[in-house]
């Protein structure tokens, strides 16, 4: 059985009579000229000079209606052979936007992938870094309570000793006594007190710890990070944005945010449709009215 096939007619660019038409066109400028040069010699001062005006208007816009009429079948064929090419063209842009979104699509979900790979490894490191350094600051501090310990225990039986030989009083031994039990309180609390700040330091180590994830330029692949932000409650914003104002007494980041829209404010006076009630209405704008014939 014989496949069918879909066969695209190319359509033609033959611009037949071209060169006639394009005549007509130049006797059209030169009607065009002359109503140009009539008109910015005429000066508008009565109603008849105006409503002279308004004949060479009327003249030249019957010129131009002809001129689009002539011109219009070769625009036709331009635009149907302009359309035809872009068509083609616009075929292999979309597969490649389906391939570049595809690629985007697969090669973001490994990046995003070992990205939280690295920060899952990055937090075990740090919690592990944090945990050694609190750990060896803890052991610190018990070797530094034993030490504080023993010596109390040797300057204990010196006293003692002392005592025995009658080198000292009774009176003098618990003096000595005394000072030995507050060196060691004193020995226990710096104890303490540096394996508080052993932990602290143990937090900023671990807090700097990090895992690298860059693998190198792929050819092929140019990885680019785009950064978008939405206002969610513009009403909440707004109210803050006033806030900020009371606070600093001027216009600050959340002011520099908002923009007047003159497009909205064009739309409004064209609903107005008044100058004064425009500006009444809306401070600090201007409103003009103008023209067209």
């Amino acid at each position: 059985m014989e496949q069918k096939q879909n066969m695209e007619i190319i359509p033609s660019g033959e611009l037949t009579g071209i060169e006639v038409t394009l005549g007509t066109i130049g006797n059209y400028e030169v009607e065009m000229d002359s109503i140009h040069n009539e008109l910015r010699a005429l000066v508008v001062k009565d109603q008849e000079s105006k409503m002279k005006a308004g004949e060479l208007k009327s003249r030249a816009a019957g010129i131009a209606k002809s001129a689009e009429a002539v011109m219009t079948p070769y625009v036709d064929i331009v635009t149907r052979v302009k359309e035809f090419v872009q068509r083609h063209r616009q075929r292999v842009s979309n597969r490649y936007e389906e391939i570049r979104s595809l690629t985007s699509q697969k090669v973001g979900d490994y990046d995003r992938k070992r990205d939280l790979e690295a920060k899952l490894e990055e937090e075990k490191k740090r919690r592990e870094t944090r945990e050694q350094l609190e750990k060896e600051a803890a052991e610190k501090r018990i070797k530094a309570e034993a030490e504080a310990a023993e010596k109390r225990k040797k300057l204990v039986a010196d006293v003692r000793n002392a005592l025995k030989r009658g080198d000292i009083t009774k009176r003098e031994a618990e003096k000595r006594l005394r000072a030995i039990g507050a060196v060691e309180e004193a020995d226990k609390a710096q104890a303490a007190a540096e394996e508080e700040e052993g932990k602290k330091i143990a937090s900023e180590v671990a807090a700097k710890t990090t895992v690298a994830v860059s693998s190198g330029p792929t050819a092929g692949l140019t990885r680019r990070k785009y950064y978008y932000a939405t206002c969610t409650e513009q009403e909440a914003y707004i109210k803050a944005m006033f806030a900020e104002y009371t606070r600093l007494g001027a216009p600050g980041p959340l002011a520099a945010m908002i923009v007047v829209s003159d497009k909205r404010l064009t739309e409004k006076a064209g609903e107005i449709q008044d100058d004064d009630k425009m500006m009444a209405a809306y401070p600090y704008v201007k409103a003009t009215t103008k023209r067209n014939y």
